[in-house]
């Protein structure tokens, strides 16, 4: 029963120390924290600042600003405050992404617009030299 037991944490460890980020931070940090329940499940607990540094361990480099600051962590480093560090940053780095992706949309939009009024004064004729791309009004000598 002891081998079964032993083999058993040995593949929980294995497990927990090889997770991943995930899609979310939330998922990531959920899935970091069920692997330490279940190794204490089966009678080997992890440390609560093992946990923490396994937290931190494969983040992205969106990341880096904070995870420095998480180094500079005064107080005690548990896992549920490093857990609400990094869904705060999560979101802080989401809601920029979305204000980029719309500063983006208003460029192509922009860039269309430029487009359409470039392709309407090429097909104007000067009624002054007789050239594309310009009207009388706007000849300049």
């Amino acid at each position: 029963m002891k081998n079964k037991s032993r083999a058993r944490i040995a593949q929980l460890r294995s497990e927990f120390y090889s997770i991943k980020k995930q899609p979310s931070e939330s998922v990531y940090l959920t899935h970091i924290q069920q692997a330490a329940k279940a190794l204490k499940n089966a009678g080997k607990s992890i440390p609560e600042d093992e946990v923490a540094y396994q937290m931190i361990e494969n983040l992205p480099t969106e990341f880096d600003n904070i995870l420095q600051q998480i180094y500079q962590l005064k107080d005690e480093f548990l896992p549920n405050k490093i857990r609400i560090i990094l869904l705060t940053e999560e979101g802080r780095i989401l809601s920029k992404q979305a204000k980029e992706i719309d500063n983006s949309k208003v460029l192509v939009t922009e860039e269309k617009k430029n487009i359409g009024t470039l392709k309407e004064k090429k097909a104007t004729v000067c009624s002054y030299c007789k050239k594309f791309g310009h009207l009388a009004s706007e000849y300049i000598d």
